[in-house]
């Protein structure tokens, strides 16, 4: 049996409605730790959780310490966010919810799962099978 999370008493499962609090507590943290992360209201959670498949939380020891969310788009799936609290980072929750995550997925009828990823973390989804397809480039309207 393989331990997950520092407790490796984890729990990941499909979010619900009386989540919806704690998720929108690690989504403002992750918007202050994260520069271009754009949090969601409480409202957007609401929707998602009522109206996708798409949304899986880990708990542990009771409380919820990492979220997942997803978005389907015709044939394809995309990952959006995945958010694990920093102090229960390392234990490998980020690792076993996507796993969750594109195992639910391939038991659909959705082709592909899409993401757009940040260049620190192009390994980390390359280990599950990503691969590059395009680059995504950007300018900044107000720098010069």
């Amino acid at each position: 049996m393989e331990t997950i999370g520092h407790s490796g008493k984890v729990i990941i499962r499909k979010a619900k409605k009386a989540d919806v609090p704690p998720l929108v507590g690690l989504d403002q943290e992750a918007s202050q730790e994260i520069d271009w992360w754009k949090p969601l209201e409480r409202s957007d959670f609401l929707k998602k959780i009522e109206s996708s498949d798409w949304v899986y939380v880990t708990e542990e020891k009771g409380r919820i310490v990492a979220y997942l969310t997803g978005e389907a788009r015709g044939k394809t799936i995309e990952l959006e966010n995945v958010y694990v609290q920093k102090e229960d980072r390392g234990g490998g929750i980020a690792t076993h919810m996507i796993k969750r995550f594109l195992s639910d997925v391939k038991a659909t009828h959705y082709e592909e799962v899409r993401l757009f990823c940040p260049e620190n973390l192009r390994e980390f989804y390359e280990s599950f099978g990503f691969e590059i397809e395009g680059i995504i480039m950007k300018k900044e309207l107000n720098a010069d």
